[in-house]
């Protein structure tokens, strides 16, 4: 071992780590598609894992023999180290402890559809379709990534409406820090809905403004031929695609 030595320890990167603080309502849209995201995730976690636990095994028979040298096989030193091994002290435990299993992913997602009349949770929103469950996992998994608490920061009924506020307060920021002015070429996930000016002296350049009867954020190009509305969407993984309408 060298003094460069480092304990990587890797966390599956998906929504679906935080499954123990979701809802069952929460629960019973997770898609299986998500759940086998999930696993493969969880897949790269655990090759990962098996080195760090050998690096951790290694570090150890290493201080082992160390201890033993300075203060005795038998020493309090010794046998404090041993036990904190064996009581599961060591970082690669405490971390794997925060990593549930795919198989428990699924169980809590099977148990939430038997338990869950999803119909009965999309009427408080709009019509019950394929689109509507998917639009409002998407959304849930943007807030999620993003670092909010569902039931404490929103709710699976309006979590559409406060990931579209969480996006827009982000892209707003980066349009005040540039002198309200939206350049395309800084915004990779962004789309036109409708068409994007074609006007030879128009750049990408777009200016922001709003209007005082509406808090919608306005744009317009920078020849002032075309102007639009910004909204937001979310795609699978919690992508989010900033419209030009």
């Amino acid at each position: 071992m060298t003094d460069t030595t480092k304990l990587e320890l890797y966390t599956p990167n998906h929504f679906l780590l935080n499954a123990s603080e979701m809802s069952m309502e929460a629960l019973a849209v997770i898609s299986d598609s998500d759940v086998d995201a999930y696993e493969e995730e969880h897949a790269i976690y655990l090759a990962k894992q098996k080195d760090a636990v050998s690096l951790v095994h290694s570090l150890y028979k290493s201080a082992e023999s160390n201890i033993s040298l300075i203060f005795g096989e038998y020493s309090n030193e010794h046998k404090y180290l041993a036990r904190a091994i064996n009581k599961g002290g060591a970082l690669t435990d405490s971390h794997s402890k925060g990593i549930p299993s795919p198989r428990i992913i699924r169980d809590k997602v099977n148990n939430a559809r038997k338990k869950v009349d999803v119909s009965k949770l999309h009427t408080v929103t709009s019509s019950v379709n394929d689109n509507g469950l998917l639009a409002i996992n998407n959304a849930l998994e943007y807030l999620i990534n993003s670092g909010l608490k569902l039931n404490q920061d929103f709710t699976l009924t309006n979590a559409i409406a406060v990931a579209k506020s969480h996006k827009g307060t982000n892209v707003m920021a980066q349009v005040l820090a540039d002198n309200w002015s939206l350049e395309l070429n800084d915004h990779r996930n962004l789309t036109f809905v409708g068409s994007k000016c074609v006007e030879e002296d128009c750049d990408d350049s777009y200016d922001i403004y709003s209007s005082s009867d509406s808090d919608d954020i306005k744009v317009k190009c920078s020849c002032g031929e075309k102007r639009y509305n910004m909204d937001f969407s979310f795609q699978e993984n919690g992508k989010a695609i900033t419209e030009l309408i």
